[in-house]
């Protein structure tokens, strides 16, 4: 009898107890640096006269990811890109590009690519993940710029874009910065869940707010799971084929994440957004569906 009483008071003791919360801020005065491997691909399609019409395209970058905590919580961050890959297709046509291509006669996308490669620029973010600074990206853009023809066409116009995809101010948050910002500042214990807005999705301006939960912790990585519903409200006008017009969407955001316990780095990264709806141009809508995935992971260097 007294050992049920004492089994049951120990239990009753042990429930009793709020569950351990942990901290993925990254600590002050940590360094780490990872090797990255990004990969965003989407598929867009669209049916005008009975004709299916279909545009997909996919992005591979590599690069080395340095970051710093000073003592106020500020990060500093050093990417230095290493390798690019570029695949689009138009229906039945499709372009590879690359920056490993050593032909002299490869084409012009391949030349801008092979010159970014090596390049480095450096971002700072306060410690509530704000982007303070950005230093390097405009010495890489005017380096391209300058070794190119000066082509009558708007060609440099095009390029100038081009490149913007892959070190411009969007790109840098969304792809390079959010590893910080998937998770609270403060705590948190396994199960919790939290809500946050999210900005561009691979260039798609959703705005939908995301609902995240913290699922496990093992071995000092975190699994976190995010999922959001997209609809009309919450999207502006978009660009698709390069033609800015007016939507009409609905679908949905899922995301699947890792992150590192002492640093809230994020070791590797799956989501997937998926939408159908219309478009309207010259006043007509067109149906239209986007599927997009992005996937990254990351390997500590040592």
């Amino acid at each position: 009898m007294y050992k049920y009483f004492f089994l049951l008071f120990l239990t009753c003791c042990t429930s009793n107890q709020p569950p351990q919360k942990i901290s993925f801020v990254p600590k002050r005065n940590t360094v780490a640096k990872f090797y990255c491997s990004l990969e965003n691909s989407s598929k867009i399609s669209i049916e005008v006269n009975n004709k299916k019409v279909e545009n997909n395209k996919k992005v591979m970058i590599n690069y080395f990811y340095d970051f710093t905590v000073d003592t106020l919580g500020n990060r500093i961050i050093n990417i230095t890109f290493e390798k690019f890959f570029v695949n689009i297709k138009n229906n039945d046509d499709e372009e590879d590009y690359s920056s490993e291509k050593e032909d002299e006669s490869s084409i012009m996308m391949d030349k801008v690519l092979k010159l970014i490669k090596g390049s480095s620029i450096q971002i700072e973010i306060d410690s509530k993940g704000k982007i303070t600074k950005v230093l390097g990206a405009e010495d890489i853009s005017t380096k391209v710029i300058k070794s190119l023809p000066d082509y009558q066409d708007n060609s440099n116009d095009i390029i100038k874009k081009q490149i913007s995809e892959f070190i411009g101010q969007n790109f840098i948050k969304e792809n390079l910065v959010n590893n910080f910002q998937l998770i609270p500042d403060s705590a948190i214990a396994i199960g919790t869940t939290w809500k946050q807005k999210t900005g561009n999705f691979n260039q798609i301006p959703i705005n939908a707010e995301v609902e995240n939960k913290l699922v496990s912790v093992n071995n000092g990585v975190g699994l976190l799971i995010s999922k959001a519903t997209i609809t009309t409200n919450n999207l502006k006008t978009l660009s698709v084929m390069d033609l800015n017009v007016k939507s009409d969407l609905n679908g949905e955001l899922n995301g699947e994440y890792k992150i590192l316990e002492n640093s809230g780095f994020v070791l590797k990264a799956n989501s997937k957004l998926n939408l159908s709806g219309t478009i309207t141009v010259s006043n007509q809508d067109i149906p239209i569906t986007l599927k997009m995935t992005k996937s990254f992971k990351a390997e500590v260097v040592k």
